[in-house]
């Protein structure tokens, strides 16, 4: 959380931008409130949808990058028939797949193997619409805190960094005056005391 706090080293543009993005997750986060409850919703009713068979025509786990690093997605086709009329989806469950393991994806395409059959639970208002998995599950449950972690994050980036980008404009710090040695030249002292110790011996 560092780099997103307020630093002694922060040049002021950095902490100006990152309470623009702070201001940016603010007004972002209504607009996702709506589908998340859509898709949270969806997911709840599917749990009663009614059912057909789906035969599976395509499962493999594809590598996709993710900031550079590897993660893979399994993924799956079947087709279904709802009063004589076919349809084809992609739609497994309303959760994410997609894993920086290897294994688990391979786990979901094992599952749903090419000729394999399993139930489809289609929307009755629209066919087209089905999943393999019906009902809510915790990730999509945590999609519901999106908006509110939006809102909290983004509170906090204005909230600390502008507070603390006003105190540096109001309290600049006075330049230290560097102390420097005068520089003394001790020779000729010295050779003042050689000069009277020398004629006090001829003397």
């Amino acid at each position: 959380m560092s780099i997103f706090s307020p630093n002694e080293g922060d040049p002021s543009w950095f902490l100006l931008a990152k309470v623009a993005g702070g201001i940016c997750l603010i007004v972002v986060a209504p607009f996702l409130v709506m589908p998340t409850i859509r898709s949270f919703n969806q997911a709840r009713q599917s749990a009663s949808w009614p059912q057909t068979d789906a035969e599976i025509t395509r499962s493999e786990v594809v590598r996709k990058d993710v900031q550079g690093k590897p993660s893979w997605d399994p993924e799956v086709s079947y087709r279904y028939a709802v009063e004589g009329k076919d349809f084809t989806s992609t739609n497994v469950s309303w959760r994410s797949f997609n894993t920086p393991i290897y294994f688990h994806a391979e786990e979901v395409a094992n599952k749903y193997s090419v000729g394999s059959v399993h139930k489809a639970f289609y929307s009755p208002d629209d066919p087209s619409k089905s999943v393999l998995e019906s009902g809510t599950n915790w990730m999509v449950t945590l999609n519901l805190l999106f908006p509110l972690f939006f809102v909290l994050f983004g509170g906090f980036l204005v909230h600390d960094n502008f507070t603390y980008f006003r105190n540096r404009m109001q309290n600049p710090k006075k330049k230290k005056k560097r102390k420097t040695k005068a520089k003394t030249d001790s020779a000729p002292a010295t050779r003042r005391r050689k000069r009277r110790r020398y004629t006090g011996d001829l003397d």
